[in-house]
């Protein structure tokens, strides 16, 4: 309030203000893992018709989803052990990746694990914000095949003999043990194979 030298307000004169504006940015910390094996998209199985061991590519897709930087992001797996190390800083929003070929030898669901430490731009280190931490996990299940030969048998020796031709369009009935039957037809060539089938 404006006044005069002994403290008596001056009438008619309006109070001043002043204004100063501070803008405070809240961080936060985040790690989001992706993990797939082979081709099968996140979150399914990956199916493989063919004898074990296989070699299966897995894939561990990191990204910030955080508002700080995060450095040394590390990808370990609980089947495989260390995958790999981020140095970084990765910024807010970005992504990144890490392979890692492994044979498979059997059925197998296993558990990536992503960490990283919250920085600045620069690298330092921000004070409390814990480690951000994620898990994904990724399934592989080998399938059996199963297939012949449907001919003509024209001596009726029960041999596959030198002339005996394929017979196409038959319809080949599989029966298993527990489930539904399936059915396939035979090619031109009398050939016919089933696939993706469970154990048993």
């Amino acid at each position: 309030i404006p006044a005069d030298g002994s403290g008596t307000p001056l009438p008619g004169i309006p109070a001043p203000t002043a204004q100063d504006d501070a803008v405070v940015q809240v961080l936060t910390a985040g790690i989001d893992l992706v993990k797939t094996a082979g081709s099968a998209p996140d979150g399914q199985t990956l199916v493989i018709n063919q004898p074990a061991p296989v070699n299966v590519t897995y894939s561990f897709r990191i990204t910030n989803t955080g508002t700080s930087y995060l450095k040394n992001i590390t990808i370990t797996d609980d089947k495989i052990g260390a995958i790999c190390t981020i140095a970084g800083p990765l910024a807010p929003g970005a992504s990144t990746t890490c392979t890692a070929a492994i044979l498979v030898s059997a059925d197998v669901t296993n558990t990536g694990t992503a960490t990283g430490t919250p920085t600045d731009a620069a690298g330092t280190p921000i004070r409390g914000l814990s480690n951000p931490t994620d898990t994904d996990q990724a399934k592989v299940e080998f399938r059996g095949r199963l297939g012949d030969w449907v001919w003509w048998d024209k001596n009726e020796n029960g041999l596959q003999d030198a002339g005996e031709p394929g017979i196409p369009g038959v319809i080949v009935v599989l029966t298993p043990t527990v489930g539904s039957p399936v059915s396939t037809v035979t090619d031109v060539n009398g050939y016919y194979t089933f696939t993706n089938l469970l154990a048993g």
